[in-house]
């Protein structure tokens, strides 16, 4: 579980750095990348009916997603607010390694850029 400091959890700010942030198209997921102000980065995770119809397949595919961006905030060396949005393709996938070898490296190299 991530610490609730790295957590984006205000409605507000998840929409606006959807609104605002650079986009990066995975296989699985759409990520919204935003620069902060805060000292920390923050997360927020968004899967959403047309992914799965069944509650328990989203938050399973929610918590797939809340692991892989733990490793994500311990690799990021400033600030930033990101949303993970998932893509009806993550639906069929069953192992957390495989989302994570395919965003991963996508979303690290972006990260670099704000480093």
């Amino acid at each position: 579980m991530l610490p609730a400091v790295s957590r984006l959890q205000n409605k507000k700010d998840i929409l606006a750095t959807i609104k605002a942030g650079k986009r990066i198209h995975t296989p699985y997921i759409t990520a919204y990348i935003q620069e902060s102000k805060r000292d920390n980065a923050r997360i927020a995770c968004i899967v959403g009916k047309k992914v799965s119809k069944l509650a328990t397949r989203r938050h399973a595919i929610q918590r797939k997603l809340r692991a892989m961006s733990a490793d994500v905030i311990t690799r990021s060396p400033r600030g930033y607010d990101m949303v993970l949005v998932a893509r009806p393709e993550i639906s069929g996938v069953k192992s957390q390694k495989e989302i994570a070898d395919q965003t991963l490296p996508i979303i690290n190299e972006h990260l670099k850029k704000y480093s």
